[in-house]
């Protein structure tokens, strides 16, 4: 936990009972090390750097800037500046997406007697979790924050701890069964329902989450598509698994087309790439519902042919209603490309004995590479920030409510 100085510790417990279209399966990658100084430690992880200044450390050690690629040890923080966003692929799938001003610690990521535990560390921040299946009932995915103690029977949920170390979780797939730190009172939480937790206090009883402000629609005609926000997550289908970084997002596919739903986006252009396919284009259609005003909806289309193509829409709020627009082929052009990384981190057989040891790389590379697209100029740019001495002090986040359904 390192920088919790005030509340009591809790546990922010998964144990998934089914598997949901979120389950995340795939192959061993290979990725750059950034090794920790400690001997013995265990590789857990893949990060990946969305944009902004990351930072991390392993356990004992200083902070240093974080690379795209890098492997995650047990013992690792990961700090994410006031503009950054990273994503954590742990070695089962599941993902962490890490929002601004944000930090969390892999304390257990491991196999036991075939069952998969997870435990994170949360001091700061807002995260979203998106969990593959546990396969057996020992298994957990378990998330320290300050307040309360909750089991989360789903796939994916969202965990805000503000500067007053309260606790807020919030369900967008499954069930959290929410107790307080002595497990003396406990809640359960269904789809798009939230509870407050304070310190020593019982969990407020669940309620529904607010309405977002916002909901952006995206419905392409493939059923291999990727939609990126303004703030370059990914959310669709690629490489035969569901991609959800946007907190809150939803996906499914209906009628061959990939149907993303992201809640609370902010303005910005939006750009979503679809698979090599043959004949004409590929329509795609993005509908904006601003609270309190008449949708609106713009059709784009991505040019069918051998590789993949990519089309764009500008959104901009206004008064009245959304303004839309599709972007010119120029414009798209200037449009980050996803960031999703490896299907998942793949544990090596032994551990990392050696800051230099090649063979702690996942899939048994002997060479180090950078996992996913680099990010632009203008992102790295802004990579300036440096790590607090003392515990930061920052406007709570706010939470993000999910869809209703």
């Amino acid at each position: 936990m390192g920088r919790t100085t005030r509340g009591a510790v809790i546990a922010l417990c998964v144990s998934l009972c089914v598997a949901t279209s979120l389950d995340v399966s795939g192959a061993p990658v290979a990725a750059q090390v950034q090794a920790p100084a400690q001997s013995a430690q265990r590789a857990a992880a893949v990060l990946t750097v969305i944009s902004g200044d990351v930072l991390m450390r392993s356990a004992g050690a200083d902070f240093s800037s974080a690379t795209d690629g890098a492997v995650l040890y047990v013992g690792s923080t990961i700090r994410t500046s006031a503009d950054a966003r990273a994503i954590i692929t742990l070695f089962e799938g599941s993902t962490v997406e890490l929002e601004p001003a944000s930090d969390i610690t892999i304390e257990e990521a491991t196999r036991r007697s075939g069952s998969t535990i997870i435990e994170l560390a949360q001091s700061l921040g807002r995260s979203w979790h998106v969990v593959t299946h546990l396969t057996t009932a020992d298994s957990r995915y378990e998330v320290k924050t300050p307040a309360a103690t909750a089991s989360v029977r789903g796939t994916a949920f969202e965990v805000v701890v503000d500067d007053s170390l309260t606790t807020t979780v919030t369900t967008t797939e499954g069930r959290v069964a929410t107790t307080d730190a002595a497990a003396t009172s406990e809640v359960l939480v269904s789809p798009d329902q939230t509870t407050t937790v304070h310190a020593n206090s019982a969990p407020e009883p669940p309620r529904s989450a607010p309405d977002a402000r916002r909901i952006v629609t995206v419905t392409a005609m493939s059923e291999t598509s990727v939609v990126v926000d303004p703030f370059g997550r990914a959310n669709g289908f690629r490489d035969g698994r569901v991609v959800a970084q946007t907190p809150g997002a939803r996906v499914r596919v209906k009628d061959g087309a990939i149907v993303v739903t992201l809640p609370n986006v902010p303005d910005g252009a939006f750009a979503t790439t679809v698979a090599p396919s043959a004949g004409g284009p590929v329509p795609v259609l993005t509908t904006v519902s601003d609270r309190g005003e008449e949708p609106v909806t713009v059709e784009s289309s991505a040019e069918a042919g051998a590789v993949s193509a990519t089309s764009g829409i500008e959104l901009r709020g206004s008064s009245d209603k959304p303004r839309v627009r599709a972007l010119t082929a120029d414009e798209t052009k200037q449009v980050p490309d996803a960031k999703i990384g490896p299907k998942k981190a793949t544990l090596p057989d032994k551990t990392t004995t050696n800051a230099t040891n090649r063979s702690a790389l996942p899939g048994g590379a002997t060479t180090p590479t950078t996992l996913g697209t680099s990010a632009s100029p203008e992102r790295k740019a802004d990579a300036t920030a440096e790590p607090a001495a003392t515990p930061r002090r920052f406007a709570p986040p706010t939470p993000v409510a999910p869809i209703r359904r």
